[in-house]
């Protein structure tokens, strides 16, 4: 991360620690050993040479050098060779708070070098903690404690919070993107994080769901000799499994309920909220973009949790409205702004994909009320996306239509000549790689809007142009960072919204979708495909709304039904190889992009490319490297999502059950999705639709061993 940040901008707790804090935690380490039989203990006293290093800044860092090491020696004596014991989380605990407090409290640079080499030291244990930490959470909840978050604490206040990205965390987790999943939730729901701990787990999250996040070291396959297409083929390689990992894991760890925890306990602060809310909208918004085979169950799981839009996301609209009225002039810039067009981006792609949020946004005036905006109607961009939010709802059959239809209608009428004729470029011919998905406009919607729509069928892609790959395509939001034009992979004009950083893609990559790979109701890239008994193949979510209006096949007029169709999955595989060929040949270029010179300077601090970092050109640390002892490995598992076998899985939403009921019917489900169903879609079978009652679902307790047993013993580290 390059050099130390200033004390200030490292400092994670928003109320510092003090030098008594450090001694109450350092006297209680012998304690905590002692009480789980801790093996080789140090007979020294941590708070007095703590006290003594506080003291006298003169003698500090060698007595400092003396205390981390007997806490080093603590963290290791505390791992068995066979893996960590959950009694010893206590110890570590202790462990990793004691030196998170002193690297609140000592912010120089010596300080700064000792703790590193201590984490240096103890950075087998570290990594391995934080694979192995779920498994135990899970077998006996809270036995952990707030040792996550200690662990992050230091990292934050010696690199700095903001400087830690999610592929940082990838690195961190090994690459492990259910793990790193799992750790960024968990702290987004710690209540006793701080805020700088959790808006770099929210902005983490949404960084994981970019094609940016997967580690692949693209230089190291260069120098052995691998050609451009052995790298692209492993990049998409490990894109895919990324991407699948990636939903498995935002189901199995609640993150939508993570953030919404996370949201209410800072919903005081206008600020915060605005950050937390654009990270929650870039994640849900990218991962339903992903052709993956996760797809229908992370539908299923928000519609589950449908009440974020009237809870989260309808509140915040609310909140930041006022103030966007209040401003004489809105550009762009405004940070309120660019959140709006963020939130309706998002409104786009989760209403064309989960039914349920629809019928939130017709009985209420929220569209009408971002219209009212001032300078909104100026931006091409803005006027798009909420046409296309209109058109995905089926606005024409809400009370509120008229007054939207009419200030859509004037805003368009003042708009140059240019800017009207891009606007309908956009709805009818937009670019496939950046569009967002959009459905069909009824007869009656489409005659409402004929004003931009024309007689042009709304299609949501096109084949993209050759040299447009971009880095981070399909519509997909960027987590933080720059706008950039839409239309001229650039930064962004005063008419457009934000998109992503295009770059130039292999050749290979230039040809768009075929169009076995689109719905050929909608035209939108097919996610989660099925086809009718006649053979067409449409978007599930697409498909469904048309039959809630008419229960006809949508191109030949004959009767049709859901329970007649089937999955495609041949199709949805064939798309995710395409999709994840795109995004990685456009990662590929970007790498092999010549950097710009950079300025040469000393390394004062680490990177945490890789291991927990050494201190670089510091010739006390490559001693002290010499002469530390080899330890043993430490073997502790770790799981993999993608590999749990289904029947470990929830029948809903395919969710590793922690609590699994079994139906009279045969089927498994997770207690909570279960009680969520009942809720949401009345006293019915998910899976069957056949009459069921939660009294008729018995906890299977041998199966909760079985995944018990079967998250301890796979995958060894």
């Amino acid at each position: 991360f390059g050099s130390r940040p200033t004390a200030s901008a490292a400092r994670c707790n928003s109320v510092m620690a003090t030098v008594e804090d450090v001694a109450a935690v350092l006297q209680q380490l012998p304690l905590r050993a002692a009480e789980n039989a801790i093996p080789d203990l140090p007979g020294v006293d941590f708070a007095g040479l703590w006290m003594q290093a506080a003291a006298d800044p003169e003698c500090m860092t060698p007595v400092l050098e003396q205390l981390l090491g007997h806490i080093e020696a603590l963290i290791n004596a505390a791992t068995a060779p066979d893996g960590a014991v959950p009694g010893s989380f206590v110890v570590y605990e202790q462990c990793f708070q004691a030196v998170s407090l002193i690297a609140q409290v000592l912010t120089t640079a010596g300080a700064s070098r000792e703790l590193i080499k201590c984490l240096s030291s103890v950075a087998e244990a570290y990594d391995s903690l934080l694979k192995v930490v779920d498994t135990c959470e899970y077998e006996e909840p809270g036995c952990s404690g707030l040792l996550r978050m200690y662990m992050l604490q230091i990292l934050s206040s010696l690199f700095g919070g903001t400087r830690i990205t999610g592929r940082h965390v990838m690195e961190l987790t090994n690459n492990d993107t259910s793990v790193a999943v799992s750790l960024m939730a968990w702290v987004l729901r710690c209540a006793a994080a701080d805020f700088s701990i959790q808006e770099m787990a929210g902005r983490a999250l949404a960084q994981l769901s970019t094609a940016d996040s997967v580690f692949l070291p693209v230089a190291a396959a260069r120098e052995a000799g691998a050609t451009n297409d052995q790298q692209l083929a492993e990049l998409t390689t490990t894109l895919n499994q990324h991407v699948d990992g990636l939903i498995q894991s935002v189901i199995q760890y609640e993150v939508v309920d993570a953030f919404g925890r996370c949201i209410c306990q800072h919903q005081q602060s206008h600020v915060r909220t605005d950050v937390l809310i654009k990270n929650f909208f870039a994640t849900v918004h990218n991962c339903l973009l992903y052709c993956a085979n996760s797809q229908k169950h992370l539908r299923t799981h928000l519609a589950l949790h449908s009440s974020i839009v009237k809870d989260i996301m309808f509140p915040y609209v609310d909140n930041i409205l006022p103030a966007l009225y209040d401003m004489p002039i809105v550009t762009m810039d405004t940070i309120e702004f660019s959140n709006l067009k963020s939130a309706v981006q998002t409104f786009v792609v989760v209403t064309f994909s989960v039914d349920v949020f629809r019928r939130d946004f017709l009985n209420d005036d929220i569209i009408f009320r971002m219209l009212e905006v001032p300078q909104c109607m100026n931006y091409v961009g803005f006027l798009e996306v909420v046409i296309r939010l209109c058109i995905n709802v089926s606005f024409d059959q809400s009370q509120f239509f008229p007054l939207v239809q009419n200030k859509l209608q004037e805003g368009y009428n003042a708009l140059p000549p240019d800017m009207q004729a891009r606007l309908q470029l956009r709805l009818t011919r937009p670019d496939f790689s950046r569009a967002l998905p959009t459905a069909q406009p009824s007869a009656s919607l489409a005659a409402a809007f004929a004003f931009v729509l024309g007689s042009e069928r709304v299609q949501p892609a096109r084949s993209a142009e050759p040299q447009r790959a971009p880095a981070q395509c399909f519509g997909m939001q960027p987590s933080a960072g720059g706008d950039w034009d839409l239309e001229k992979g650039g930064p962004a004009s005063d008419d457009d919204m934000p998109g992503l950083a295009p770059v130039a893609a292999p050749t290979l990559m230039h040809s768009g979708p075929q169009t076995g790979r689109v719905c050929e109701l909608s035209g939108v890239l097919l996610t989660d495909p099925v086809t009718t008994p006649d053979g067409r193949v449409f978007e599930r979510a697409t498909l469904e709304a048309w039959l809630n209006f008419s229960p006809m096949h949508p191109l030949t007029g004959v009767p049709l039904t859901m329970a007649e169709c089937t999955s495609a999955d041949a199709v949805r595989q064939e798309n995710m190889a395409y999709q994840v060929g795109v995004l990685s040949a456009a990662v590929l270029a970007a790498e092999e992009k010549p950097a710009e010179p950079a300025p040469v300077q000393q390394m004062t601090g680490p990177s945490l490319l890789g291991d927990l970092p050494t201190i670089q050109n510091d010739p006390g640390v490559a001693a002290a490297e010499k002469e530390k002892k080899k330890k043993s490995k430490i073997r502790i598992t770790s799981r993999k999502l993608i590999d749990a076998p289904e029947e470990m899985r929830c029948s809903i939403d395919g969710k590793i059950c922690t609590n699994p009921l079994r139906s009279i019917y045969g089927h498994v489900f997770e207690k909570k999705t279960l009680e969520k169903w009942f809720q949401s879609c009345g006293s019915v079978c998910p899976v069957t639709q056949k009459p069921l009652k939660m009294e008729e679902c018995q906890p299977d307790s041998a199966l909760k061993k079985q995944i018990i047993k079967w998250l301890k013993e796979t995958g060894q580290a």
